[in-house]
């Protein structure tokens, strides 16, 4: 009967052991929504967050097949003045931002159609 409890104990003990660390286990990082310095591109395809683009040795494109690069921020521009504004929508054009090579968007311009 002693032997039957020790392995029962034993059993119990490994087991407690054995599944401790499921609930501790974290989940892996995301390669999605990279931030300033973080790696990007590479093999496992890392993703900068929106505001950042990725910055490879030779500018914005890989010199090869799965190089990694580091994430940086996008140049910030400041906004267009309320008179260039409406003088552009005196024109009947809007101000539109189109995104350079980087994927950034560039400053606001009006446009007129």
């Amino acid at each position: 009967m002693m032997e039957r409890t020790s392995i029962l104990v034993l059993l119990a003990a490994f087991a407690a052991i054995l599944f401790s660390g499921c609930a501790q286990q974290s989940q892996p990082p995301s390669r999605f929504n990279q931030t300033e310095g973080q790696m990007c591109g590479g093999f496992a395809g890392f993703i900068c967050a929106d505001g950042y683009y990725c910055q490879y040795s030779n500018g914005t494109q890989p010199s090869y097949p799965d190089e990694a690069g580091s994430c940086v921020r996008c140049p910030m521009y400041s906004s267009p003045s309320p008179a260039y504004i409406s003088d552009c929508e005196a024109k009947g054009g809007n101000m539109t931002a189109a995104q350079d090579e980087r994927g950034c968007l560039g400053p606001a311009r009006c446009t007129v159609e």
